[in-house]
């Protein structure tokens, strides 16, 4: 995962942040990165069945690993289910 800041004024964009997984993990299909309201990551590696939660200095906070073959969608967390 690579976050770039935009200057839209000049047309620049500098790396900000970044954060790799501990070992390599191919994703072939639904990965995503999405910034929670604290300000950690959550980055998905559907198809490895991996999910990473960050801080901003890229150390992890949370982390599911499913067992081989176990591909996870899109997540999204909720407090309880109705």
């Amino acid at each position: 995962m690579i976050v770039l800041d935009l200057d839209l004024d000049s047309g620049e964009a500098v790396e900000s942040e970044t954060y790799q997984s501990e070992e390599c993990l191919l994703v072939v299909f639904l990965g995503e990165a999405v910034r929670l309201d604290e300000g950690n990551t959550r980055v998905v590696y559907s198809s490895s069945g991996q999910i990473d939660e960050v801080d901003s200095t890229g150390e992890i906070v949370w982390q599911l690993n499913t067992d081989l073959g176990g591909a996870i969608g899109f997540v999204d967390w909720r407090a309880s289910l109705p």
